[in-house]
């Protein structure tokens, strides 16, 4: 085509030439006017290329090609943007696919903005959850949701499949999965007939206790399996891809929530802590069913016993969206995160902005020439642009390549069985994601991120310093000929103020790192009262009908309890373990969650229900070892001894602050 061309172009102009000739101009002034009138051969030449069709694309690669060889000729530079771009994508990039997978990326269930989480909300108790009466009475009395379900979680034990195990176990309503639009791969869902008092003993298991425990056996279905000592009939397998709508724990069974009807409050009838999900009419928002919900407790409160006083002063109702409610408190945190990254790719972005600039300093002999050669600005620019394109679409590469690792690692831990322990970096690499671990990937849209990020850089490191580099005077530049050259004051000026910018946001990542690693050497710091190192820890839950407790089992002597027989027969084995100084056990760990009881000194009379005067205590049950095992130091008195049994004086050991 090129060859055709010259061709073309030489023909015309000699044609051209033979016509001012035989007007009777010499030859020689002939040529000379022919030339000057097409502007030369080659200017000719690419005034025609520059009409033909794909001709800015051909002018692309071109430039792409140039490009190229230019920064491989700079090989060093380009390794530096490359690397130092990179990591800023990477870092931003992976951020982001977490915002992603936690705060944007759709819940995976049908109409899932329709799905809303409710609890209720008390001037003393922040409660996710609400009593199952509480629950049962807005089921049938609200009319502004196509599904209002239910689910609460046990820890318990499963037998009569590959190993006994301690499973969660979520007591769900008939309704939930079918809310959540759930499509059992094996078997069915639960009915109304399951989901009743005295209804048949029936469980529903999770894939991953399908495929660990009963090996994927199709057969699965109507074979029993016991938990916490009842037989359950199995009848289905939930899809693998199914994903619990609570970001803090993933069922291992489904059990049917098995609700009393009663729907009034009483203090002798065991409740349950229900968390509800519900799937709104089509039309109805959300502030509309919260109103409804609020007007419903607000009159039910008043009909609430005494004893519940204090819970249902001042409850409001708060219906939330579900997406948000997953999100909880990781929202904040991440955004954060999310801005603190992209100000490392700002910092990087101009820290190539400044190599960028010194470097079209030393190229402003080339871009003079080129400029005398016939080049306009315009196209200079685009040249600056496409290398700048390039050097960050290479970044981007080594960015997504980083994102895709970390990913690839972090979607890897969320993926262990969860029966087995897991190590330091697996648990360090769960922290911030949990759950969703699983499910944070490389998709369409992080893609488009990618792409995104990449035309970003391009514009903030590469158009500063292209418009600055073709500013010049080509008779200065070209007379220069390379051998001193300075800055002029518009760059200097620039690069000061990329600079300062770069500085600025540097002292506020520093600041804010200080501030973490501050917090978390205080973290370490504070005086827990025990001392973990060496420590371990397991947990069993003796459930089983062969267990029976201290109350119900009052006539026989302690000592004959089962429990107790245990408990002692484990205590001796852990003491004959090699490497063992010192063995207990308590009904829960430090800082764990435990429940209260209520409480009077000496001759307090008993306050009465609902006056708001209880005073309650945190306790735990321990064996006589248990402060020696932790190290807490007895500041005051004496330890558990094993005197201290069921039968002697009833003796209590309490902390400074109470």
């Amino acid at each position: 085509i090129e060859s055709q061309l010259d061709d073309e172009v030489r023909a015309y102009a000699e044609m051209l030439v033979n016509e001012k000739i035989a007007a009777g101009i010499p030859a020689a002034e002939a040529r000379r006017t022919t030339l000057a009138d097409l502007g030369g051969i080659e200017q000719a030449k690419q005034s025609v290329r520059d009409h033909r069709s794909g001709a800015g694309l051909e002018l692309l690669l071109q430039d792409v090609r140039y490009a190229l060889r230019q920064l491989r000729r700079n090989r060093a530079f380009t390794l530096t943007v490359v690397i130092t771009l990179g990591l800023g994508i990477g870092a931003t990039t992976t951020i982001f696919s977490a915002v992603y997978a936690l705060l944007l990326r759709p819940l995976p269930y049908p109409d899932a903005d329709r799905l809303v989480y409710i609890s209720p909300l008390n001037p003393t108790y922040h409660m996710p959850a609400m009593l199952s009466e509480d629950f049962v009475a807005a089921q049938t009395a609200t009319k502004s949701f196509e599904q209002y379900a239910g689910y609460y979680i046990f820890t318990q034990n499963l037998t009569g499949a590959a190993n006994p195990l301690r499973v969660i176990r979520a007591g769900v309503t008939a309704n939930l999965l079918p809310a959540l639009g759930v499509v059992p791969q094996l078997g069915r869902l639960f009915s109304r007939d399951d989901d009743r008092q005295g209804g048949p003993p029936v469980m529903i298991l999770s894939d991953h206790i399908w495929h660990t425990q009963f090996h994927s056996d199709p057969a699965v279905i109507g074979k029993s399996a016991t938990i916490n000592g009842k037989p359950q009939t199995i009848i289905g397998v939930l899809p693998r891809n199914f994903s619990f709508p609570d970001l803090t724990l993933e069922p291992d069974v489904y059990l049917p929530a098995d609700l009393d009807s009663n729907t009034k409050l009483a203090v002798d009838r065991p409740s349950y802590s229900i968390r509800t999900i519900a799937r709104l009419h089509s039309g109805i928002g959300v502030q509309q069913a919260q109103a409804e919900l609020q007007t419903f407790f607000t009159a039910r409160d008043h009909t609430g016993p005494p004893e519940f006083a204090n819970y249902l002063a001042g409850r409001k109702i708060m219906v939330e969206p579900l997406q948000r409610h997953i999100a909880g408190d990781s929202r904040k945190p991440l955004l954060i995160l999310l801005a603190c990254v992209a100000a490392v790719l700002l910092i990087a972005c101009a820290n190539v902005a400044n190599l960028q600039l010194a470097r079209a300093v030393s190229r402003r002999h080339e871009i003079a020439l080129r400029g005398a050669l016939g080049a306009s600005r315009l196209r200079l620019l685009l040249q600056f642009l496409v290398e700048s394109l390039v050097l960050s679409s290479l970044a981007a590469a080594l960015g997504l390549a980083i994102t895709l690792t970390i990913t690839t690692l972090v979607r890897h831990t969320g993926t262990l069985d969860t029966s087995q322990p897991s190590s330091r970096m697996t648990q360090l690499l769960q922290l911030p994601f949990g759950k969703l671990s699983a499910v944070i990937a490389i998709n369409s849209w992080v893609l488009a991120f990618v792409i995104g990020l990449a035309l970003l850089t391009t514009v903030f490191f590469g158009l500063a310093p292209a418009i600055s580099g073709t500013r010049i005077d080509l008779r200065t530049a070209l007379q220069s000929a390379a051998m001193r050259v300075t800055q002029a004051r518009e760059q200097r000026l620039l690069r000061h103020s990329l600079l300062i910018i770069e500085v600025a946001l540097a002292v506020v990542l520093l600041a804010s790192a200080g501030l973490l690693v501050r917090s978390f050497v205080n973290v370490m710091r504070y005086d827990s009262g025990f001392d973990p190192s060496d420590t371990l820890t397991g947990t069993t839950l003796l459930s089983s009908p062969r267990y029976t407790s201290v109350a119900a089992n009052h006539q026989l002597n302690p000592e004959q309890q089962p429990m107790r027989r245990f408990v002692d027969d484990l205590l001796t084995k852990l003491h004959t373990l090699p490497g063992v100084q010192a063995a207990a056990l308590a009904s829960a760990l430090p800082l764990s969650g435990v429940d209260g009881t209520t409480f009077t000194i000496g001759q307090e009379p008993t306050p009465p229900p609902g006056s708001g005067k209880w005073k309650v205590a945190a306790d735990i049950s321990v064996t006589p070892d248990y402060f020696r095992v932790v190290r807490t130091p007895i500041l005051q008195g004496r330890a558990f001894t094993s005197d201290d049994n069921a039968t002697s004086l009833p003796v209590a050991i309490v902390n400074r602050a109470f």
